[in-house]
């Protein structure tokens, strides 16, 4: 019992002390970093009205589901997309995988790979900006949203790297321009990695990536016996608040009773709840983060270059440390690093307008 009840807080604790976090409150009496204000010009597109600005990093906690609105205080169009689905090969077999996806706009395409917990409904701001300007396709990774949540499918980051593989072919979408957020940027730089060939620019958007001491807490509880059944117990018994209390803006007005009930549909499928532990433990798992640093210190000794590179990056993130910027551009040195105020660790929904000109400056580069 006593080691179920702790199984139970490590996982409480993954809205506030979370394997990837940094408390914002403090970080920056203990590590925040100080780097030079942005160069890139974040101005293509007018300020929201939406936009809050000038608050302390305090600012981004979490709202009770009783105080939620039913919609989300900006409105967008995701809902008006059409959903559109495809099949692609699994990494370890023929079988199938049936992806869901929404897409938009022509031309060059844009591939934007979601995060944890998450699902393409993340971008519902991006797309409309993104799309005059080329092919946005947004698909949700497995397990995710709509797609099939195959249980016996490797999590492991490079699994889900082939997965999108896979579907950046069986849409004909390579080489493609991606952008992934949280999870979503780590298994890009995956893709980026093993397939270069198929990836021309990749912007990654505050990613984990970087062993942790709360990550490590976080795998060794996981293994604990009886943790699963303690998990699932925890993410069904009110998937929507367990979002609410999960899923960090910095306006926390910015969360609705509409994006809860999308992101906590997961945790109403055995399935997809057995998919989502399945990713916590295997898709951020030290040993493959290392693997990732070394395979790409190998491709810059071997003068191997990675595709063209771009980090945005908020000062004050809750889930993944503002230091894991400034890693990203050690391991990275030719990337480009922009940082962002007044944000959180989904900025392109904080900040659409300044993200989508942060994309967009960096596809239109030769």
């Amino acid at each position: 019992m006593g080691r179920g009840i702790a199984v139970l807080m490590m996982f409480d604790s993954f809205r506030t002390d979370s394997h990837f976090m940094s408390d914002p409150r403090t970080s920056a009496s203990r590590s925040e970093p100080k780097p030079d204000r942005p160069t890139v010009v974040l101005a293509a597109f007018p300020e929201s009205r939406f936009t809050t600005r000038s608050r302390s990093p305090s600012i981004m906690s979490a709202m009770k589901l009783s105080e939620l609105p039913e919609k989300p205080p900006r409105p967008h169009t995701y809902f008006d997309l059409p959903s559109r689905f495809v099949d692609v090969p699994r990494p370890d077999s023929a079988r199938p995988i049936r992806i869901h996806y929404k897409e938009a706009g022509a031309g060059d395409p844009l591939l934007l790979v979601h995060g944890l917990m998450t699902s393409s409904y993340s971008f519902r701001y991006l797309i409309p900006l993104l799309a005059p300007h080329g092919r946005v396709v947004v698909p949700d990774l497995p397990g995710a949203g709509e797609s099939d949540a195959p249980t016996d499918l490797s999590m492991a980051p490079d699994s889900v790297a082939e997965v999108l593989l896979s579907f950046i072919a069986a849409l004909a979408l390579g080489p493609t321009h991606v952008v992934g957020n949280s999870l979503g940027g780590y298994e890009s730089l995956w893709l980026a990695t093993n397939h270069r060939d198929q990836v021309r620019r990749l912007t990654i958007i505050h990613a984990p990536g970087f062993p942790h001491t709360k990550l490590r807490a976080m795998q060794l509880a996981m293994a604990i016996p009886g943790s699963a059944t303690v998990f699932r117990r925890l993410v069904t018994k009110n998937p929507e608040a367990f979002v609410a209390k999960n899923v960090h803006y910095h306006d926390p007005r910015t969360m609705s009773l509409e994006e809860a009930r999308t992101y906590g549909a997961i945790f109403r499928d055995t399935a997809r709840t057995e998919v989502f532990r399945r990713i916590l433990r295997e898709s951020v798992a030290p040993a493959k983060m290392k693997e990732l640093h070394a395979r790409i210190r190998a491709m810059r000794a071997n003068g191997e270059a990675l595709p063209p590179t771009r980090l945005l990056w908020a000062r004050h993130d809750v889930m993944v440390p503002a230091t894991f910027g400034e890693k990203y551009k050690a391991l990275l040195p030719d990337a480009d690093l922009v940082w962002f105020d007044d944000v959180s660790h989904f900025m392109h929904v904080d900040e659409p307008e300044k993200v989508a000109s942060a994309i967009l400056s960096s596809v239109r580069q030769k």
